[in-house]
């Protein structure tokens, strides 16, 4: 589930982002195409949007919402098998898990929450910030590049952490779905009932 969700949010790149008053609309693409054109920086535009008070906010473009999908996707098929192959190496060796692979599992969890921070980070909190006073209005494709960042970072996390013990899968499972279930109504009150 963590590796489709990496892909959504690399699909997600080439469709509608933000909207304008005018109608038109821009992907993450079109603003990488249109930064890259202009010399700019391709992963990040600093000065994308502007709020009430004269503060610039940094916005995402395409091409680094695809390097984050890809790194929610092949950091999921790397640490998920891995930490299952650890598991049962070690398990059946000692009985417990030793200190060094807690730290391994740390780490793969901070790698994991870090790709996701790279998708969500820079296009949620600047479109929140400032985007009314410049004007932009949500488009869907933003929205499916939030929730598969998402919804993959948690698949992913949980695949790691369920690795080492596998009763506690019921428990994630259950927290994550009614997450998960609780963004896609919000989500949909917003674009159905406000938007």
């Amino acid at each position: 589930m963590a590796v489709i969700c990496g892909v959504a949010v690399m699909v997600a790149s080439f469709l509608p982002w933000l909207g304008a008053a005018t109608g038109e609309t821009l992907s993450g693409w079109d603003i990488f195409v249109l930064q890259r054109d202009t010399g700019g920086g391709t992963l990040l535009v600093l000065d994308f949007f502007t709020d009430s008070d004269g503060r610039s906010y940094a916005f995402l473009t395409g091409l680094g919402a695809l390097v984050g999908g890809l790194g929610i996707a092949v950091l999921t098929v790397v640490f998920v098998p891995w930490s299952v192959w650890l598991r049962g190496r070690h398990l059946t060796v000692a009985r417990r898990r030793p200190v060094s692979l807690a730290l391994i599992t740390v780490v793969q969890t901070l790698l994991l929450a870090g790709a996701g921070a790279i998708v969500i980070v820079p296009t949620a909190y600047p479109f929140f910030a400032a985007a009314d006073a410049s004007g932009a209005t949500l488009e869907f494709g933003l929205v499916v590049v939030w929730a598969a960042a998402i919804v993959g970072m948690g698949c992913s996390l949980s695949g790691v952490y369920t690795a080492w013990d596998t009763s506690k899968r019921p428990l994630v499972n259950v927290l994550l779905f009614s997450t998960f279930g609780a963004l896609g109504v919000v989500a949909a009150v917003y674009f159905l009932v406000i938007g």
